[in-house]
């Protein structure tokens, strides 16, 4: 099977379902939120439910970048105690990525950032629109996939479709929604917000979804105490640092399991080979438009790493791309380049594949239950690169259940292995 492009395989990264593009534009809507200091008390949610729309592809770049909420904002009571998690304001929205039949409500709340300092995330919570049940909803967070590192290409930036009637039957993050469960959905750092998003960094993920699960919680009083995780391809990368993360990051919090689909792994490992080795391009993995933004990414949290100084002429030319576009103009740009003509043939990559080492989540030592889905015909996330994830994880004692399915790609993995995954998950969430 020949390679498909980066673009054609992660752009649905950002939901379960392989759906169609609904939307490649934003609007400039108008937000009113009122801005507070660092920890939260319980407030307690009351929007209208709005109509839901399931995530689609990632948004054109050259759209503006104000997120789609109504005017009225409840904010957060002051901080007194460690910030992180606290809820900094909440208003209805009623953007592309809202559900049906629940209150959807932008969440903005407290993070330990990359460089160690608070700085301020973006999620979109979903709680059904019904009474909980005893001890409260559950909740899920859905950690989505790469949708590119620049301020416009969140998800919660997307607009709602005119005239679309919110209705997304088979969607599956609206079936657990309908089966009461409430469902928080974080932007990572630096995406939709005014910071760089440190693209793929562990500890800056897993933070974004552990925080923004102790952000529900406050933002919502019918969210009970129960938490489990789901992330796909990037945002799966992000569910298994969440999980190593969670004992001495966020130990109040009750994580009862997670479910990582098709995480990247080993991303040192596939650049030395692939540069090492370029007639492998053809068989999947690493490559130019991946290495970009990476090297984005990594800049923002590694400030010693100078990209323009790894890159040959022709990859330094295009490379603001990484910056300021999203997925599909980041792999217009750079598929064309080969791998071994986007690095300069000198280039000291030392400290990069150090970086990309420490980053792998083979290093997390995760107690709770853990779930891993790969499809066997992945060519963006190579199943033998997880194979050996799975390996080194049960080396460390982790108990993994790993789920492979023949013949399936990177798009199709999340669907076909919804059964799997929704069983493994709702137990967790019961027991």
């Amino acid at each position: 099977m020949p390679r498909r492009s980066l673009t054609a395989t992660w752009r649905r990264a950002s939901t379960l379902a392989t759906t169609a593009t609904l939307c490649l534009g934003l609007a400039a809507c108008q937000q009113s939120a009122t801005r507070v200091a660092e920890q939260p008390a319980t407030a307690t949610t009351s929007p209208s439910a709005s109509p839901s729309a399931s995530p689609s592809a990632s948004p054109s770049a050259s759209a503006t970048t104000s997120p789609t909420a109504s005017a009225s904002a409840t904010a957060a009571p002051r901080a007194k105690r460690d910030p992180h998690g606290a809820l900094v304001s909440q208003v209805p929205f009623t953007g592309n990525d809202r559900f049906d039949h629940a209150v959807n409500t932008l969440i903005r709340y407290r993070m330990r950032g990359v460089s160690g300092r608070m700085v301020t995330a973006t999620a979109m919570l979903t709680v059904p629109d019904a009474a909980p049940p005893a001890g409260g909803f559950p909740l899920l967070v859905f950690a989505h996939g790469t949708v590119g590192l620049a301020d416009q290409c969140a998800r919660s930036r997307v607009p709602a479709v005119p005239g679309d009637s919110g209705e997304r039957p088979g969607d599956p993050l609206q079936a657990w929604i309908d089966a009461g469960y409430a469902l928080v959905r974080p932007e990572y750092e630096g995406l939709a917000a005014p910071r760089r998003h440190p693209y793929m960094v562990g500890v800056s993920e897993g933070r974004s979804v552990l925080d923004s699960a102790i952000a529900a919680e406050r933002a919502d009083r019918r969210i009970g105490t129960k938490v489990a995780i789901e992330g796909f391809s990037q945002g799966g990368h992000a569910a298994l640092w969440a999980a190593g993360l969670a004992s001495s990051y966020a130990p109040g919090l009750d994580l009862r399991g997670t479910v990582a689909i098709a995480p990247p792994s080993h991303l040192a490992l596939q650049l030395t080979d692939r540069i090492a080795h370029p007639e492998q391009a053809s068989s999947g993995g690493t490559d130019s438009s991946l290495a970009a933004m990476l090297l984005a990414g990594y800049a923002a949290a590694y400030p010693g790493l100078e990209p323009r100084r790894l890159l040959t002429a022709r990859a330094r030319a295009v490379f603001p791309t990484a910056y300021r576009e999203c997925l599909e103009q980041i792999d217009e740009t750079f598929s064309p380049i080969p791998l071994d003509q986007f690095f300069k043939r000198d280039a000291r990559l030392g400290d990069f594949v150090r970086d990309l080492k420490r980053n792998d989540p083979a290093r997390n030592r995760i107690d709770v239950p853990l779930m891993i889905t790969q499809g066997r015909n992945d060519y963006t996330v190579l199943p033998q690169y997880t194979d050996r994830l799975v390996n080194t994880l049960r080396s460390q004692g982790v108990d993994v259940d790993y789920r492979t399915y023949a013949g399936v790609g990177h798009d199709d993995v999340s669907s076909v292995g919804d059964a799997d995954t929704r069983g493994f998950l709702a137990a967790v969430l019961t027991n």
